[in-house]
């Protein structure tokens, strides 16, 4: 299965798709314009899609490039600002998710993998992101592409999740890309 996959950033006509399969594999709820925007070529967002030879998405990573253009607007933990603050660059993993029919073939690891050499071509020193605690099969995969586990925050998940009132933690997860001889490379 994975051969047969081809790998590209994502347009605004992949909106359908993405929305549908993203909302079905994530337990969290997005408006319908959080997806669209994640289609939008001139969005904060670099966002990579796996298709399948039919040009059916598969899977799904979306980054932004420049996290510190954007926490600077917004309010973050102390503990994550204490992160972001060591680098020059930082790029955040918004989500990634894989088709239910595809998980296990290793898709979410070369999304996650292709973003990461993506963020190193775009000069990011550190890549991280949030993940629900219950989560176990995408702490797995993030752990499995050597990211560490920095934090937890109560109650993260306070506004979005999809059941009302209800509250869930996050763990927030990073990986360093260090800088040799003038190239980046992934810390492993």
């Amino acid at each position: 299965m994975t051969k047969l996959l081809h790998f590209r950033t994502l347009e605004p006509d992949d909106f359908a798709q993405v929305q549908s399969i993203g909302s079905a594999s994530i337990p969290i709820h997005y408006p319908a314009d959080y997806w669209q925007y994640m289609c939008d070529p001139k969005s904060i967002y670099y966002s990579l899609g796996a298709f399948d030879h039919q040009n059916n998405l598969i899977g799904v990573c979306a980054v932004i490039a420049d996290m510190k253009e954007v926490i600077a607007t917004r309010h973050s933990e102390l503990e994550e600002r204490l992160l972001i603050d060591q680098f020059e660059k930082v790029s955040y993993v918004s989500t990634c998710f894989v088709r239910s029919d595809c998980r296990g073939l290793g898709i979410g690891y070369q999304l996650i993998q292709r973003q990461k050499d993506a963020m190193i071509d775009r000069g990011s020193q550190m890549l991280y992101l949030h993940v629900l605690c219950t989560n176990t099969s995408a702490i797995k995969l993030y752990e499995k592409c050597s990211f560490t586990q920095r934090c937890r925050f109560k109650d993260y998940y306070s506004s979005v999740t999809t059941r009302p009132g209800e509250r869930q933690d996050a763990y927030l997860y990073f990986i360093e890309l260090k800088r040799n001889g003038g190239i980046f490379y992934c810390c492993m």
